[in-house]
C-alpha cells in the first residue's frame, strides 16, 4: 500500500505483515539538485519494483513534496513516508588548502568545531523497519542494521574544492557512518580501497556493486522525440554534451579552454551542451568563455528531466567528460546505453568499467581534450567502435541485478533465510554472508 503523508515525531508505525522484511530506503533528496545520486536512487527503486514478489516491503523516506518520481512505479510492496528536510551542513567560507599529509589534516585547523552526526529521528523506530539503506552520503546514527553508500571520498583527494568546515564535516560524518554500517556499498574498487584505508572498515564489509545507467528505467526516445527535444532547446545539428553540475572537480573551465583549441588548432567550432544545476562556479565558467570568444558555443540548459536527457544523448555526436574525480561515472554508461561515443578523463577510475570503449585524455590538458573530441568527431570508425564497445559493456549492468544484490544484503542483515542466488550474489561482491550475519546479530 502506498502512503504519502508527513510523519511528525509522534508518527504511528506503518502496517506490516508478520514475518515480512521491512527495508527503509533513505531517498531524502531534492529533485534536480543531487546529480548522479538522484539517478541511482531512481534506478534502485525501479529495480526493486521489478523484483518478483517476496516477503519484503520497502519504505521510502522522502522529503515533503519530492516523491512524484516514485509514484510511476507503484508496486504494492512500496510505501512512501515524507519527512522534513535535514540541514545540509554546507556553508560558504575559506577553501581548504592542500596539506602535505591528508591523513592528519583535521588536526591542522585550530578552533575547528564539527557538528556531530545526526541522531536517528524519533519516527524511525515507529516505522517497523528491520534494515535501513542509506543510498547517499547523508545518513544518521542508528542501532538498526544498515547499509551506507558514501559514493566517493572526494574531500580527501581534492580538499581545496570544499570549505574547511564542509571538508571536515564530511571526514567526520562519512567515517562515523562507514564504521557503524554493517555494509558499506561503493561502485568501484578504487573507492573501496579509499574506505578501507581511510576509516578502517574491514574489506569484507565493503561491497562493490556497479550501477547501471538510470536511463534504463525510461523508454527509449523515438527519432521524433530526439528531434523535438533538440528543437525545444534550440540546439544545432552537431553538438557534444557534458552532463554535470558545475562543481569545481567537474572541470568545466578546462573544457571551455579546449573549445578554443578546437576552433583555433583543429578548425572545428563544436557547440557543447551543459546540463545539470549551476553552482557558484558557473559565473567563472561563463566569464572564461566570454574572454576566450567561445561563449556562443556553450548552451546552458540547467536541470533536464531524465527522459529529455536521454533524447539529448541520442542527439549528440559525443559525450565529453573531463572530470577530475569520480566515484563511478554514470554519464559514461548512459552514453553507452544511448549508443553515443565518449571522450573522457584518463586516470580517474573509468578504465575499471569502461575499458577500451572511450577515447581517453588527460583532464588537466585542454590540448588533449581538444584532440580527443576532434578524433571522435572526425574519425567515424573510431566513433562507431566506441559505440559498439559501449553497448556491450552497458549490457552487463541491469537494475534488476542491482536490486537482487541489495535484497540479498537486506536479507542477511535482517538474519532472514538466504537462497542459493542470494549467497552467490554476496560472494560475487566480495562479501561473506556468515560474517555479515554475525555483524547484524551483534547489534
Amino acid at each position: 500500500m502506498w502512503m504519502s503523508a508527513p510523519v511528525p515525531d509522534g508518527a504511528r508505525r506503518l502496517s506490516g505483515r508478520d514475518g515480512v522484511l521491512r527495508v527503509g530506503i533513505d531517498a531524502r533528496l531534492r529533485v534536480g539538485t543531487s546529480g548522479g545520486v538522484e539517478q541511482v536512487v531512481r534506478g534502485l527503486a525501479d529495480g526493486l519494483s521489478r523484483l518478483e514478489q517476496g516477503r519484503e516491503e520497502y519504505v521510502f523516506l522522502t522529503l515533503q513534496g519530492e516523491n512524484d518520481w516514485l509514484h510511476s512505479l507503484a508496486p504494492e510492496t512500496f510505501e512512501i513516508v515524507e519527512v522534513a528536510s535535514p540541514s545540509s551542513g554546507w556553508e560558504r567560507g575559506r577553501r581548504v588548502a592542500r596539506w602535505a599529509s591528508q591523513q592528519d589534516w583535521l588536526q591542522d585547523v585550530p578552533g575547528l568545531r564539527i557538528p556531530p552526526p545526526p541522531a536517528e529521528p524519533k519516527f524511525v523506530g515507529q516505522l517497523g523497519c528491520d534494515v535501513i539503506h542509506f543510498t547517499k552520503q547523508g545518513a544518521f546514527l542508528t542501532s538498526l542494521p544498515n547499509i551506507y553508500q558514501p559514493h566517493d571520498l572526494q574531500h580527501r583527494h581534492y580538499p581545496e574544492h570544499f570549505t574547511v568546515r564542509e571538508a571536515a564535516r564530511r571526514e567526520s560524518w562519512y567515517g562515523a557512518f562507514s564504521r557503524q554500517a554493517n555494509v558499506v556499498a561503493v561502485m568501484t574498487h578504487a573507492t573501496k580501497d579509499d574506505v578501507v584505508s581511510a576509516y578502517g572498515v574491514a574489506a569484507g564489509r565493503v561491497a562493490v556493486i556497479g550501477w547501471p545507467p538510470a536511463l534504463a528505467a525510461y523508454a527509449r526516445p523515438t527519432c521524433s522525440d530526439v528531434d523535438r527535444t533538440r528543437r525545444r532547446f534550440g540546439l544545432p545539428e552537431l553538438f557534444a554534451i557534458y552532463p554535470a553540475r558545475t562543481w569545481p572537480h567537474k572541470n568545466h573551465l578546462t573544457l571551455v579552454k579546449a573549445l578554443r583549441r578546437l576552433r583555433d588548432e583543429h578548425g572545428l567550432e563544436v557547440p557543447v551542451v551543459f546540463t545539470g544545476g549551476e553552482t557558484e562556479s558557473a559565473s567563472e565558467i561563463r566569464s572564461l568563455a566570454e574572454r576566450l570568444g567561445v561563449a556562443s558555443l556553450v548552451y546552458w540548459l540547467g536541470f533536464v528531466p531524465p527522459s529529455e536527457i536521454f533524447a539529448l544523448y541520442c542527439a549528440s555526436r559525443c559525450v565529453v567528460y573531463p572530470t577530475l574525480f569520480e566515484g563511478w561515472g554514470l554519464p559514461i554508461l548512459e552514453a553507452f546505453y544511448a549508443g553515443t561515443p565518449v571522450a573522457c578523463s584518463r586516470g580517474v577510475g573509468f578504465e575499471e568499467f569502461a575499458r577500451d570503449a572511450p577515447t581517453y585524455f588527460d583532464p588537466r590538458s585542454d590540448k588533449e581534450i581538444a584532440a580527443a573530441v576532434a578524433q571522435v568527431l572526425r574519425d567515424s570508425e573510431a566513433a562507431k567502435r566506441s559505440a559498439v564497445l559501449g553497448r556491450a559493456i552497458v549490457a552487463e549492468y541491469e537494475w534488476i541485478h542491482v536490486a537482487r544484490a541489495f535484497r540479498a544484503l537486506y536479507r542477511v542483515l535482517a538474519q532472514r533465510e538466504l537462497d542459493e542466488d542470494d549467497r552467490a550474489l554476496l560472494v560475487r561482491h566480495d562479501l561473506s554472508p556468515d560474517m555479515l550475519a554475525r555483524s547484524a546479530g551483534g547489534r
